[in-house]
């Protein structure tokens, strides 16, 4: 690695073959006779090179469902190491209670960690990376699939049944069809199920979707066992409706008889509501029944809602109406009104959600926080730095900064 030779004219020569940053040094040459002593001496440098962050692999795309894991990952090489930053929807991405971040600057992987996905977190994410050279970046999805969309139509509206299930009774061998109609503009997707299991369509059981929304269950030479609740779901982006009505068997000796309760279902389903805290919100529904059989039940992300929070009221018109007198944000979520008459029932849903302002000061309450965390930082010498972050916390938090352990004593350069 390091090579000494001499020639005749007295020159001495030092090689030192591919130099590496530990050979960067004060070298010396020293000469020795018996008339004396002389020492020559230099600095030696190593020059690192330099280059520009670059992905070798990019983000990509994940589909996951809510409330699982989800992990995006990719790789990327520069010198000197870049500094990496991590963006959804062109906003940044501090560090909290779900999200986290990874890397392992050997192999330059980069890795974003969400502990437990919500809808929030659905969308396009990137990574910047940068360092004194340049700056680049990789782009991702995070994307939904439980009902297989990959995007969402600005134009999309909730379904709704506009002609619900109707309860059947049937006997053995015959071929009973179950149909109901949904919002075509709706473009929703379709799902059947008899008690909680969902129908395969087969030569038993054929599912077919017809024009004008109409959605048509045939069910071929009939059993006692086909005997249970029916339950079909219309689900896209924007929201989800469901319709359920009874179907019963009959011996030969029986008469057939039609159940009119099962004529149930909204003119009017639930619409998102936008608010803000501690002002009055309404959500609205209204059924095509106003018959006092009718059982109505409001829920909020599938949990009973405690009476004392919220005010129902049904109207004459078949009117359902959800009051909540001072909205908090422990009010945000998905709310369902479910109707009932007999065997059959049907639901429709909608979100509340308050303007992003509020609901931050109202997040604002509590211990504190940190949402934008303090970031490393390189100055020239007789320069400013400036190091800052971002808390949250009511009442306001006392803030002390430390430096090495030893708390920071505030002086005319540093403020």
């Amino acid at each position: 690695h390091i090579i000494s030779k001499k020639d005749e004219e007295g020159h001495h020569t030092l090689t030192i073959k591919e130099a590496r940053l530990e050979d960067v040094g004060t070298y010396s040459c020293k000469a020795v006779n018996v008339a004396g002593t002389e020492k020559t001496e230099a600095k030696f440098a190593v020059i690192s090179e330099l280059s520009a962050p670059l992905f070798t692999d990019e983000i990509g795309e994940l589909e996951i469902q809510e409330g699982e894991k989800a992990e995006l990952t990719c790789t990327v090489v520069g010198k000197p190491t870049p500094e990496v930053t991590w963006l959804r929807n062109d906003v940044e991405i501090h560090i909290d209670n779900t999200h986290f971040f990874k890397k392992d600057d050997e192999n330059g992987k980069q890795m974003l960690i969400i502990a437990s996905v919500n809808k929030e977190d659905f969308g396009t994410y990137t990574c910047v990376a940068t360092n004194q050279v340049g700056t680049a970046k990789t782009i991702g999805k995070l994307n939904y699939p439980k009902y297989g969309f990959e995007k969402m139509r600005e134009e999309e509206v909730k379904p709704i049944f506009i002609e619900p299930l109707e309860t059947h009774t049937a006997k053995e061998g015959e071929t009973v069809s179950i149909t109901c109609r949904v919002n075509v503009n709706s473009g929703a997707d379709i799902r059947w199920y008899l008690g909680d299991k969902p129908i395969e369509s087969d030569e038993h059981m054929i599912v077919e979707k017809l024009e004008n929304g109409i959605i048509k269950l045939t069910i071929e030479n009939a059993t006692k066992e086909d005997v249970g609740v029916y339950r079909c779901e219309a689900v896209n982006k924007s929201g989800k409706a469901a319709t359920a009505a009874k179907l019963n068997f009959a011996t030969e000796d029986m008469e057939m008889v039609e159940d009119e309760s099962a004529l149930i279902g909204f003119i009017q389903p639930l619409n998102d509501v936008v608010t803000a805290v501690n002002s009055e919100a309404e959500l609205l529904c209204t059924l095509n029944v106003t018959k006092d059989d009718v059982q109505i039940k409001w829920s909020k992300d599938g949990l009973e809602i405690p009476a004392q929070r919220v005010t129902i009221e049904q109207l004459v018109d078949g009117t359902q109406k959800l009051k909540i007198a001072n909205v908090t944000a422990d009010d945000i979520g998905t709310y369902r009104c479910t109707a009932s008459i007999g065997d059959s029932s049907v639901w429709t849903e909608g979100k509340l959600t308050i303007l992003e302002a509020t609901k931050e000061a109202a997040e604002d309450e509590g211990p504190p926080k940190f949402i934008e965390i303090l970031k490393s930082c390189t100055v020239t010498e007789n320069s400013e730095a400036v190091i800052q972050c971002k808390l949250q916390g009511l009442p306001r938090p006392t803030i002390s900064w430390m430096k090495d352990g030893v708390k920071v004593s505030f002086h005319s350069s540093l403020k």
